[in-house]
């Protein structure tokens, strides 16, 4: 990816620290679930986001800060190995 960018006309900094799951949902890459994974469609949560910032404006999809999680699902925080969502 970081070829791709350079050889795009981009400067591809290194050793910044973003909100990678923030970030995403913002470009409208993921969407948030009940559990606060970033959930991609068609492939779920089980994905693992890297970050590219460069010094040119891309274009973007739409923000996708929507929980698309059915209304009364709770299967991930059922199934949360560390009952991490207890408190919820």
């Amino acid at each position: 990816m970081r070829e791709f960018l350079e050889k795009a006309g981009c400067r591809v900094a290194q050793g910044i620290f973003i909100p990678e799951r923030l970030t995403a949902a913002r470009a409208g890459i993921v969407t948030y679930g009940k559990n606060c994974f970033a959930f991609s469609e068609g492939m779920g949560s089980f994905i693992v986001l890297s970050s590219f910032v460069v010094d040119v404006e891309l274009d973007y999809d739409e923000p996708t800060f929507m929980v698309k999680c059915p209304p009364k699902c709770t299967a991930c925080i059922d199934a949360c190995p560390t009952r991490a969502s207890m408190n919820l």
